[in-house]
């Protein structure tokens, strides 16, 4: 099944900008979607109460949140075989969660950062496994 068969859009030639339905997504896309949401918005709350939250680290962490969202939207968009959607989606959750401890971490410099160098190696390293399910699946 290729993305046409997934993503559905009939356009007309007076549409300028189009709003994609979102009753034609997946359960599965839409509550990923929807959780993402509520932790981001959990995160700058507590954000917001706690001092020792600094804002450098809000922003951060708002920001892994927001891209392990996408990366888990997308397995319900794109098409990946099964095994690699189970798995990868389990192995991202957990890095996504490692990623969320590690930042809380992260000193405010960007010098000589190892935490911030260690996050960004991990958002590669799930960008790379991501890259190579979809190609596999693409060939078989």
């Amino acid at each position: 099944m290729a993305i046409i068969d997934d993503v559905r859009w009939e356009s007309n030639s007076h549409e300028i900008v189009h709003k994609f339905p979102s009753d034609n997504l997946r359960l599965g896309t839409q509550f990923t979607l929807v959780i993402g949401g509520i932790i981001l918005l959990l995160n700058i709350v507590i954000g917001l109460i706690f001092s020792s939250y600094k804002p450098f680290n809000i922003g951060l962490n708002s920001a892994v949140i927001i891209v392990d969202t996408l990366m888990l939207y997308s397995f319900g968009v794109v098409q990946i075989k099964g095994g690699f959607k189970v798995s990868l989606s389990y192995l991202f959750m957990i890095t996504a969660a490692i990623e969320y401890i590690l930042v809380l971490f992260v000193p405010k410099t960007w010098k000589d950062n190892a935490a911030l160098m260690t996050l960004i190696l991990l958002l590669a390293s799930q960008i790379i496994l991501y890259v190579i399910a979809y190609f596999v699946s693409k060939i078989s």
